[in-house]
């Protein structure tokens, strides 16, 4: 069933849809005006970015918008704003794996790839294992054939590296998920800019800045 929601949304996709390249011009139904550019639009409200801060907007009070100084009829807006959130509602019905972050870490740190395993990641996990084989590879082959521990100490010190930045990947991925699915607070780096609400008759600042 999430496949065919999905199926619909992107066919439904007009050819000129949102995105972050456009400016928008927003007048609520009480007359206050809104202006930045297209951050995304989820759960009934339309993000701005503008003037170093984020601005949400109720979708419900838009009464007119301009895109890159042109009118834009707002059925159209309303439209691409349903076509998002339906694409966003089959992600939630079936989202990808999202286990916890200590998971994914302990797995690529355990053996490199196994966190990205954990995610459904099968490339991610191929192509960490293939580089953990061989450095560890190369590490025996120091020790058991080659010039002794002179070589391997390094070698192994690259490959736990190696595996560090692994989980660090993996973690990421997987946070991103879990505060898409409303799991876990997003990261710092995604609620860096302070956020207000805006909407007839309340003008409000996020708790978050």
């Amino acid at each position: 069933m999430q496949s065919i929601f999905l199926a619909a949304a992107l066919f439904a996709t007009p050819a000129h849809a949102l995105s972050g390249n456009d400016y928008l011009y927003l007048v609520l139904a009480d007359g206050i005006r809104v202006k930045g550019w297209y951050y995304g639009s989820l759960d009934g409200v339309l993000t701005v970015s503008g003037d170093g801060r984020l601005l949400d907007v109720s979708v419900d009070a838009i009464a007119s918008v301009v895109r890159n100084g042109e009118p834009w009829p707002l059925s159209e807006l309303l439209a691409d704003v349903a076509i998002e959130q339906a694409k966003e509602d089959a992600w939630r019905l079936a989202p990808p794996p999202h286990p916890p972050g200590w998971l994914v870490v302990s797995g690529n740190m355990a053996c490199c790839g196994l966190g990205h395993a954990a995610l459904g990641d099968g490339r991610g996990f191929a192509r960490y294992a293939i580089i953990d084989a061989v450095l560890l590879g190369a590490a025996a082959y120091a020790v058991l054939e080659g010039p002794g521990w002179g070589l391997a100490v390094p070698v192994v010190g690259l490959d736990i590296g190696f595996r560090i930045y692994a989980s660090g990947d993996a973690l990421r991925a997987t946070q991103r998920r879990r505060a898409r699915l409303g799991l876990r607070a997003p990261r710092s780096a995604d609620s860096a800019l302070p956020r207000t609400r805006v909407s007839p008759g309340l003008t409000e600042t996020s708790d978050r800045e």
